[in-house]
């Protein structure tokens, strides 16, 4: 008599004649044992009534078990997934590496290894002792009516002095000599004729 009012549904127990009514059999009731990956919950199939596992919900905290990813959560398909770990100490004298088992590393590169300081105002950079080094450039151009700098966007910059400023053209028979839009002007002859 119970057949007849069965759901077809074999995960939530067969009905059974139990004091003259149709009851679910306790012991025919389907119990999937518990899933042990975050990402998959233990289910049961209706139409076999054997369990399985499943996508959790997506977004789902879990834990990728590599230590190079962060914010890890489950995807749609059941996959714990994160986003890579950004190592990088931005400093360009370390190896910057990840492994799955101890996570981020910066190790020293070797001195001498040759690297960029960040300024336009040295050369030769290079590593020493995790830091990296240059020569500061030489920005004297020999031009006395010129201000010598350095910009470290740009490099060296050779801006005219003021109008006026005394310098010495190199000629022993002017005197007075003043530079002029950054060039050294002589002045009046000093010799008599």
């Amino acid at each position: 008599d119970c057949a007849a009012l069965e759901d077809g549904n074999l995960c939530n127990g067969k009905l059974t004649c139990l004091q003259n009514t149709c009851q679910v059999a306790p012991a025919t009731v389907v119990t999937c044992p518990a899933s042990t990956d975050a990402c998959k919950v233990a289910a049961c199939t209706p139409a076999t009534g054997k369990c399985g596992l499943v996508p959790a919900t997506s977004g789902k905290p879990c834990d990728d078990a590599t230590a190079c990813t962060v914010n890890d959560t489950c995807d749609a398909g059941g996959t714990c997934k994160g986003f890579p770990k950004v190592c990088d100490d931005k400093n360009p004298c370390t190896a910057d590496t990840c492994s799955p088992a101890a996570g981020c590393a910066n190790p020293s590169l070797a001195n001498g290894t040759p690297c960029d300081d960040g300024t336009a105002c040295t050369q030769a950079d290079a590593c020493i002792n995790a830091k990296c080094q240059g020569t500061f450039l030489n920005c004297n151009d020999q031009n006395p009516c010129t201000v010598d700098a350095c910009d470290p966007a740009k490099g060296c910059t050779h801006a005219p002095a003021l109008n006026g400023t005394g310098c010495n053209d190199g000629n022993a028979c002017t005197g007075g000599d003043a530079c002029q839009a950054g060039v050294c002007q002589g002045g009046p002859s000093v010799c008599q004729c």
